[in-house]
């Protein structure tokens, strides 16, 4: 079913961040892009996007040949829970490059992020330690490198965790985590 009315639609930041990622990501060509860019109004309707109370709360678009840059503008879905851009099956499915933007710490509603193997690359942003609310954190199979130890220590709530696989990371896992 399709809603489209007060407390249906999202905001216009919201739909901002959702066009950036199509164009930033070469949304034309992914996999499945059905109902992208549609009219204002349509945006829950999206592939990938899950709409709560007007507000975009999941994106997953995981094996979906995304390629480009994550937007900063991502950082603007406050209410986002779950993000889900990552390559699970290691074929020709996601390929994002660049950084991690430090924007993506202000999602500090986040349970789930999933950006493993990618092609992402440079120094894991400081500001993703906001994200207190993680549960599962995967950026396995990126060249990322940077220090974890001040990363995870607010991120209480952690449980699963996958680092590994071609990032260079530096410092140590709380053993809260691994018990």
């Amino acid at each position: 079913n399709l809603f489209i009315g007060p407390g249906f639609s999202i905001s216009s930041i919201e739909r901002d961040a959702l066009v950036a990622l199509y164009n930033s990501t070469d949304g034309a060509n992914w996999t499945e892009n059905t109902g992208w860019l549609g009219e204002v109004g349509t945006e829950c309707s999206w592939f990938g996007v899950t709409c709560s109370s007007g507000s975009v709360t999941q994106i997953n678009l995981y094996d979906n040949s995304l390629s480009g840059s994550i937007p900063a503008e991502l950082g603007n879905l406050a209410d986002l829970t779950t993000l889900n851009l990552s390559n699970p099956f290691l074929h020709d499915g996601n390929s994002l490059s660049g950084s991690i933007p430090s924007e993506l710490g202000n999602l500090t509603d986040l349970t789930t992020f999933d950006l493993s193997n990618n092609s992402l690359s440079g120094v894991i942003s400081s500001e993703l330690g906001s994200l207190t609310n993680l549960v599962t954190f995967r950026i396995r199979g990126n060249s990322l490198t940077g220090n974890i130890s001040e990363l995870f220590k607010k991120m209480t709530k952690l449980s699963n965790i996958a680092l590994w696989d071609g990032n260079v990371m530096t410092g140590t896992i709380p053993k809260k985590i691994y018990e």
